[in-house]
């Protein structure tokens, strides 16, 4: 066949083609009609599955999960507070009401605080002593005194690690007796009720001691051994028995006769 009428046969075919199409397109009046276009989405659940509502997006908002900060959490234990009671020392000068008392009555004993000085005047004889309310331990005592016992079997001194008198008796404590008319220092226990072996030592020149007149009475007390000065001057260091290494302390006249008689210008207590 020739090839102009392949031609012709070709182009006839696409114009019955368009016809067709463009006859589709037209309503009865002859205007266009619009094609819409529908979509059905199908979704297909398996028995027993639960369809999710879907997940709602507003905007372009990217939510980035933060990250997870543990805070470092220091834990400091609470300071381990050590609390120590430090006992208060004495400082006694006498120009007021003084905390020292004594166990016995008026009849056995008199205390007078006038002019800066305490005068301790026995009523009776025997060991009377007048006592501090605080117990002590290791301490630095001192007492500045006067003697006046007009025989060799009076004393004066200090009393040390005494048991508690308010039930009206001393059963325990430790004496450091100065024997003016002797001239010697004496330190003796009383251990439940009943004297120990003293010890007695004479009083060295280099103590200058003063009848009749203010001398200084010095003791450092270190778990029960006594070191004991007179006028700064080192007299003895008594390391016999004591009742305790802890208790009450104080003045004392040893009384050979009613009417002996110790005077305190100071006493002092320093715990070590």
């Amino acid at each position: 066949m020739p090839q102009w009428i392949q031609y012709l046969i070709g182009g006839a075919a696409a114009l019955a083609v368009i016809g067709v199409v463009w006859g589709v397109l037209l309503k009865d009046d002859g205007e266009p009609v619009t094609a819409s276009t529908s979509t059905t989405v199908v979704s297909t659940t398996e028995p027993g599955a639960t369809t999710l509502p879907p997940a709602t997006t507003i905007g372009t908002t990217t939510t980035t999960a933060q990250p997870t900060t543990s805070e470092a959490t220091t834990t400091t234990e609470a300071p381990t507070t050590t609390t120590t009671t430090t006992i208060p020392g004495i400082g006694d000068q006498f120009d007021g009401p003084t905390a020292a008392v004594s166990p016995f009555d008026a009849s056995v004993v008199t205390v007078e605080v006038m002019n800066g000085r305490a005068e301790v005047t026995a009523g009776t004889t025997g060991v009377i002593p007048v006592l501090y309310p605080e117990p002590f331990g290791d301490a630095i005592i001192e007492m500045r005194f006067r003697s006046d016992v007009g025989t060799a079997a009076g004393a004066v001194g200090v009393m040390l690690f005494a048991d508690d008198p308010s039930d009206g008796s001393l059963t325990d404590f430790l004496v450091v007796e100065v024997r003016e008319i002797e001239g010697t220092i004496l330190v003796a226990p009383f251990l439940a009720g009943a004297w120990g072996d003293p010890v007695v030592t004479g009083i060295p020149a280099g103590a200058a001691f003063l009848a009749d007149d203010y001398n200084v009475l010095s003791l450092e007390t270190a778990s029960g051994v006594v070191r004991v000065s007179l006028n700064s001057v080192l007299v003895t260091e008594y390391a016999g028995p004591v009742p305790t290494t802890s208790g009450r302390l104080g003045f004392l006249v040893t009384a050979s006769a009613a009417g002996n008689r110790l005077v305190v210008d100071y006493f002092t207590v320093e715990p070590r």
